[in-house]
This record gives C-alpha cells, structure tokens and sequence, in this order.
C-alpha cells in the first residue's frame, strides 16, 4: 500500500512539475482562450504541491527539515544568479550586483530564480504547522489554519505584501493543514469516480468567476472561497485520477515527481531553449511541445547528476 501510494503521489507531483515549467514559459500565453484555461490551471497548480506536503508532513525533526529546504533555497538562487552574471558579461551589458540581496532582504519579485519561492514559502509553513500541531488539537488546528489562509487572502487584496513570501505562506496553511490532519480520510477515497467528480465540480466553480491567479504574488482575483474550494478538489481530483496510471507513462511522470525540487530550482536556467523554439519555429502549439521537451530532456541528467554528486545540495 505505501509503495503504491507513493507512486501515485510522485505521478501527480511530475504532472504538477511539468505545469509549473510549462506555465513559466514566455510562450504559453500565445495559446487561443488562455487565460480562461491557463487561470484555471494557475488556481490549483502550486496549491497541489502544498497539499502533497502536508499528505506526509510529521511533525517532528523541525531543523532538519528547515534545512532539507532553505539549503536547495540558497544554492539554486547562487547558481542562477552566477549564471546572470556570466550571461550579462558577455553580452557586454552591466549587472546591479546590489540585487543579488532581494531575496535575502525579504524581496519578492525583481530577482533570479522566483521559483524558488516555494521553498521558503513552505520552510514557513512547516515551521508554523509544527508549532500549531504541538499547541493544538486536530479542530482546532484546521480551524486556524482556514483562519491565517484568510488572514493571508486579506493581506493580498488590499496589497499588504509581507516580506519573504510570508504572506504567501499564510494563504496556503489551509491547505498544507487540512491535508495533514485529514490525510487518512483523504487518501481511503482515492479513486477514479471521485476523481472525475471532484475535476467536474472544481471546473464548475471556477466558470462562476474565471480569472488569472499567481499563488507567489498573492493575487487571488475570484476571491478566497472560490479559491480555496477550486484548489482543493481540483488538486484532490487529480490525485484520484492519476492513481489509475501505470505503464512507461506512468514511469516518467513518476521520475519528474520524484525530482520535482530540482526540476523547481532549475527549470527557470532552461528557459533560454524554449526562447530558441519560438524563434526557429512557427506553429505556436508545436513551440509549447517542443520547448516543454526541450526543458525537460535537460532536465533528465541534471537530476541524475545532482542525486549522484549533489544530494546535499537538495538537502539530503
């Protein structure tokens, strides 16, 4: 049972990983009707990861934990930003090295590597989860964990951005929480029908009012209910879905999962390659395919290669 759940739980996250590399490609908004799809898919697809999180969060070893996150955190924004730097250098174009300290100084937009916000974002969450689940029951905790998502929802909308991305952080301790207190339950109804049903409803509810969301940013335009409802049983349906895969599709999608942080960390350094596809190529659904492929192929040796020389890189 833990082997197959585990599976499963590594396909949806290589599903989710390959959205995120998808969706942070300059291409993808040239696609017809996309931001009717594309808002759909950008309520659920970082929410989906909090959720996976909280499935197998325990609350114990909180530095360890701490740093199995924020050590990936630092290196992979080093990497990027050297990176820029050697790019600028022979472009002959001059770098603010001040900016390397964004990130450091609570910046959280402006800097190399966003996506690596994920990683601070959920270092909070963990930490907050651990405190909340020592000083409080099962109700209680999901009850304040509804509360701070709203409290973050509020600090959003009226633009009180905090530093570090801790705002964000409060917005997903909903889902992070209930995942946690209620894996159980959770996990016992995963199946193909609920699966179905969860995807039709949460496609239901997002066409009652439809609009683009950015979980890093805070911005929540259909607001918190919608949100919240939208990406829990879309995030749940597509865990219940994707159970029934197996086979090589299965297999790959389970190997993106499993490398789904360093595919997070690196994929924004690959983006140059989709850029070359959408200049040598003129269909605009065959950019979208070639360029994903493009980056994930990379990818396929990179992940290789860090977790055979550089597992302490990922916090291992």
């Amino acid at each position: 049972m833990d082997k197959e759940r585990l599976t499963y739980i590594d396909i949806t996250k290589g599903i989710g990983i390959i959205l995120v590399v998808w969706f942070h490609m300059p291409c993808i908004n040239k696609l017809p009707n996309f931001a009717l799809w594309g808002g759909y898919i950008t309520t659920f697809y970082m929410p989906l990861f909090f959720i996976m999180s909280g499935l197998f969060f325990k609350p114990t070893n909180l530095m360890v934990k701490v740093r199995r996150l924020m050590i990936p955190y630092c290196f992979f924004y080093v990497l990027a930003y050297g990176l820029y730097v050697i790019k600028m250098y022979f472009k002959h174009q001059t770098v603010d090295l001040l900016n390397f300290f964004v990130p450091f100084l609570g910046g959280t937009n402006n800097y190399q590597n966003t996506p690596v916000w994920f990683l601070l974002a959920l270092t909070e969450i963990i930490v907050l989860s651990y405190i909340i689940s020592s000083w409080f029951n099962k109700y209680q905790g999901v009850l304040l964990g509804i509360v701070l998502g709203f409290t973050g929802y509020l600090l959003g909308k009226y633009e009180y951005h905090l530093p570090y991305y801790f705002d964000v952080a409060l917005l997903n301790m909903p889902f992070f929480l209930v995942a946690y207190y209620y894996r159980s339950v959770i996990l016992k109804y995963v199946n193909m029908v609920n699966g179905i049903l969860f995807l039709i409803f949460s496609v239901g509810i997002y066409l009652i009012s439809p609009g683009f969301t950015n979980v890093s940013q805070n911005y929540i335009p259909m607001g918190a209910v919608l949100f919240f409802l939208i990406s829990f049983t879309s995030s749940l349906g597509l865990i219940c879905v994707l159970k029934s895969i197996n086979g090589s599709c299965g297999t790959i999608l389970s190997f993106f999962g499993k490398n789904s942080l360093v595919i997070m960390c690196t994929h924004i350094m690959l983006m140059s390659l989709a850029s070359f596809c959408e200049v040598h190529i003129d269909n605009i659904y065959i950019v979208n395919i070639a360029g994903l492929c493009a980056i994930l192929f990379i990818e396929i040796p990179i992940c290789f290669i860090i977790n055979k020389y550089g597992r302490v890189l990922i916090g291992k």
